[in-house]
Parts: C-alpha cells; structure tokens; sequence
C-alpha cells in the first residue's frame, strides 16, 4: 500500500511537468550583467592595490617599532621612591 502511494505521487509528479515551458529572459539582460562585471573588475583593482598597500606599510612600522624598542626598563618615579624606603641599595634579589 506504501509504494502504491509513493507510485501516484511519483506520477502525479510527472504528470504535472508536462505543461513546463522554457522560462525566456528579458532582452538584452545578458550584456547587462556583462557590462556590469567589466565595471566592477576595474573598480576592485584599485581597491585591492591600496589594501596591499596599506598593509605593507603597517608591517613596515611594526618591524620598526620592533627594531628600535630597547630592551631596558625606563626608570619612573615609582620605582626610585621604593628603593629609598629599601635604603639606598634597593631590594636584594640574590639568592645565594
């Protein structure tokens, strides 16, 4: 009984097809979208050429940044009041 359901539904399915006619596009869509491809091609390569570009130019200061940051804590007047509590030798780090 399942499958003579599934059967019709099959048919009715095909049946319902017949009538189907090709869908016809309006005149001159086709140059249309072409058209607008061609335009968005030449806007994106500009667009693509000032990403590249800014992207280099943010790599380049960050590698210099990199480059010229020492190492050496700066001295702020924090640390130089601690050391005075201390006495004038600071907080001995030594541990042997």
């Amino acid at each position: 009984m399942n499958s003579e359901s599934n059967q019709r539904e099959v048919e009715e399915v095909m049946e319902s097809i017949i009538g189907i006619q090709r869908a016809e596009a309006p005149p001159f869509l086709f140059t249309r979208i072409e058209a607008r491809l061609r335009n968005a091609q030449r806007v994106s390569v500009p667009v693509l050429r000032w990403a590249v570009v800014s992207a280099c130019v943010l790599v380049a200061l960050n590698v210099g940044v990199l480059l010229n940051t020492g190492t050496e804590m700066p001295v702020t007047e924090s640390s130089t009041e601690g050391s005075s509590i201390y006495g004038e030798g600071g907080v001995n780090y030594q541990l042997y």
